[in-house]
């Protein structure tokens, strides 16, 4: 979008300023099957050697986090 120099800015109504945040995107492509699958096979390998993290040890230090900060606000407000 340009502007020029000589007139006023006048505010765009929404489906201008949409289709210009479209044109600003990169394109996408979807991946293929074998992109997909060479990446669960590299996943796989990784979890293998002990590189990865499941879900449960994700979701236990999710967990931990949340209440170690909601201890930290209980504290805060006890203050």
């Amino acid at each position: 979008m340009k502007i020029a120099a000589n007139k006023a800015h006048t505010i765009k109504p929404y489906w201008d300023v949409e289709e210009d945040a479209d044109e600003m995107q990169p394109s996408l492509k979807p991946y293929t099957m074998d992109e997909i699958n060479a990446m669960i096979d590299q996943a796989e390998r990784e979890m293998a050697a002990g590189l990865g993290q499941d879900s449960e040890d994700m979701f236990r230090e999710l967990e931990e986090e949340f209440a170690r900060e909601d201890m930290e606000y209980q504290m805060a407000e006890a203050v």
